[in-house]
């Protein structure tokens, strides 16, 4: 019995040897992936040739100018300063890390527009703007490629006073001239507004009567209607438009659909010759509201007509006699809602030969009563001896034209004779931020945080581990000492 007994607790001892042999190599393997996890990551980076001269590690290529920026009107920088631009994408906004970066510009957002050079030329995208980016006057919906002597405009016509996404269009294209103001909420309004303005500089218009107006503007009611209809994030959006067609034979052929409004000043009265398609204009016009009322009624913004709510339209068309010095004003209700009619008249007045004056002053003075909606103003005059001339001018010298672009933003177009371009927050009403850019900004947090965050939870991991290991030792020790 004795050997026997000895024989089992030499056993049990190799047993509990190698036990603690095995626990020391666990304890070992532990404590080296604990001490390895809390070396931060050394990892390899594979960078292109551009990245590796940018960081300093290969000499700088010098770069090949494929064209220039030129600096028109700007809070930022002086007229005339020139931007060069090479083979890279080139980004406009008010961050820092734009190439070219605009912090007093109020209407540009922090990221606002990009420049791109492709094989077939220059294309330029915004990028999530909220105030819109906008060529030879068209705010962009989509990316467009560039010609030599366009004119790309950070932001356009002015937001106001309360309203930061500008849901306003507007149409220079001589003899044609156009507004349109969008409805329909988010940024849908601003959609529909662009679609209109779009097909209406699209067709290149220079004659053909009210016949070629209304079509024109069927033309945008389609587009709209069918966008309206397709996208779900447009739906039930539309625009109201006003549009002016200088003709060879010295008349102006007008059409209109909504509230947005023609002026004449002609030997220095003010007439205005559209009828607003709104609710309290109906009821004024049949004598159950007086002008007074109307202007305080709470249905007042009902409009009863406008693009892209049906698949057919109703098109007011109507001409008017030119007659030298003839000063036409078209406009967006954020302007004739808060400026008065006798107002107007006496800016026009006061700036007959100076357009330009004339639109700074009528946009200020809608600043100053409230600014309650975006503003845009579109000023032409018919110059002396073109009225009723008979022969068909060249577009630009039959008229002298405007619209207003505010002192904050910036304007920037391709210097003439060089290759366009590679490829402009504060409050807003409603601003519809994508998932990606919520994920991306997430993403973004998640990696400044991670480092402190992995370096905590590894600290914390091996304490715990260490003090399990303690346990075991000492409950294997108590065991061998039994």
């Amino acid at each position: 019995m004795l050997l026997a007994s000895a024989q089992v607790e030499t056993t049990l001892l190799a047993l509990k040897l190698a036990f603690l042999v095995l626990l020391y190599l666990f304890i070992w393997r532990i404590v080296r992936s604990a001490a390895r996890d809390l070396r931060l990551p050394q990892e390899s980076m594979i960078l292109a040739p551009q990245q590796a001269a940018a960081a300093g590690l290969i000499p700088q290529p010098a770069a090949r100018e494929l064209g220039r920026l030129v600096v028109v009107s700007s809070p930022t920088f002086q007229d005339g300063e020139v931007f060069v631009l090479d083979a890279h994408a080139l980004t406009v906004g008010r961050a820092v890390n734009n190439h070219v970066s605009m912090p007093d510009d109020e209407y540009a957002s922090g990221r606002h527009a990009r420049f791109e050079p492709r094989r077939d030329g220059i294309w330029v995208e915004d990028i999530g703007s909220t105030n819109g980016t906008f060529v030879n006057g068209i705010r962009l919906t989509r990316e467009r490629k560039l010609t030599p002597g366009d004119v790309v405009r950070v932001g356009e016509t002015d937001p106001g006073r309360k309203r930061r996404i500008n849901e306003d269009s507007f149409v220079i294209a001589p003899p044609l001239f156009a507004v349109a103001d969008g409805m329909g909420g988010a940024q849908a309004g601003e959609v529909a507004s662009a679609l209109a303005a779009g097909a209406l500089e699209e067709s290149g218009a220079n004659d053909g009567g009210e016949r070629r107006v209304s079509e024109l503007i069927q033309e945008a009611n389609r587009r709209v209607h069918e966008r309206a209809t397709t996208d779900a994030a447009t739906a039930g959006m539309g625009t109201t438009i006003t549009a002016a067609l200088v003709e060879p034979d010295g008349r102006v052929v007008f059409g209109h659909v909504g509230d947005s409004r023609a002026y004449l000043l002609r030997d220095d009265k003010l007439e205005q010759l559209t009828n607003d398609h709104t609710l309290v204009a109906e009821l004024v016009r049949r004598g159950e509201l007086s002008p007074g009322e109307a202007q305080v009624h709470p249905q007042r913004s009902v409009i009863t007509r406008a693009l892209g709510t049906d698949p057919d339209v109703d098109v007011d068309t109507f001409a008017v006699d030119a007659q030298p010095g003839d000063v036409y004003l078209i406009c967006s209700d954020g302007l004739s809602s808060m400026v008065d009619s006798r107002d107007i008249e006496e800016i026009l007045r006061k700036y007959r030969s100076d357009l330009e004056g004339a639109s700074r002053a009528l946009i200020h003075a809608a600043n100053r009563s409230g600014g309650e909606d975006n503003i845009t103003a579109v000023l032409f005059a018919v110059e002396e001896g073109d009225a009723g001339a008979g022969t068909a001018p060249a577009p630009d010298e039959h008229t002298r034209e405007f619209a207003f672009v505010p002192e904050e933003e910036d304007t920037l177009h391709p210097e003439d004779g060089i290759a366009p371009p590679p490829s402009a927050l504060s409050a807003v009403d409603t601003m519809v931020v994508p998932a990606s850019d919520i994920q991306a900004a997430i993403a973004a947090q998640e990696e400044l945080d991670a480092p402190q965050a992995g370096i905590g939870r590894r600290f914390l991991a091996l304490l715990v581990i260490l003090a399990l290991i303690a346990v075991i030792v000492v409950l294997v020790w108590w065991g061998l000492a039994r």
